[in-house]
């Protein structure tokens, strides 16, 4: 692949003993994704929040290992819980537009694909994952953006 796209949904580390962690592997939230996670990991890990400079610093030296590659960003879906958008995604949301225009890196926002479709039918009720329907749109829609933006030959 001469493109890869990634998607950045969090600005939170999980560490233990200074080793990061996936989040499933202590999120008490998805116990079948952390059964094998030691006891004394899951009550002794902790979170950290990342800034705009650290999260930067990360996108930059992602495009580095992977040039000549093209990167796409892609934030996390906006997505509401009783009625209000989720702060800490539009906070994100925010810091990876930002980053990537200052950088001049290709963003994709999701909000901007799913504007006129009620959430509901394109994202799940975890509200962190599409729906397949979600999934079909948005892949149609990378796959223009991908060929109105890059030439792949």
């Amino acid at each position: 692949s001469k493109i890869c796209i990634i998607e950045i949904c969090s600005n939170r580390k999980y560490i233990h003993n200074n080793y990061y962690l996936h989040h499933l592997s202590v999120d008490v939230r998805y116990p079948k994704y952390n059964k094998k996670t030691p006891k004394s990991i899951i009550n002794n890990f902790i979170i950290e929040k990342q800034d705009k400079a650290e999260i930067e610093k990360d996108i930059i030296e992602i495009q580095k290992i992977l040039y000549p590659k093209k990167i796409i960003i892609v934030s996390h879906y906006n997505a509401k819980k009783n009625g209000k958008y989720l702060e800490n995604r539009i906070q994100l949301i925010n810091i990876l537009n930002d980053i990537c225009n200052e950088n001049k890196i290709h963003f994709i926002n999701p909000a901007n694909i799913f504007n006129n479709i009620e959430q509901n039918k394109i994202i799940n009720e975890d509200l962190g994952h599409y729906t397949n329907y979600g999934h079909q749109i948005f892949s149609d829609y990378v796959n223009k953006y991908i060929e109105n933006n890059f030439s792949i030959n």
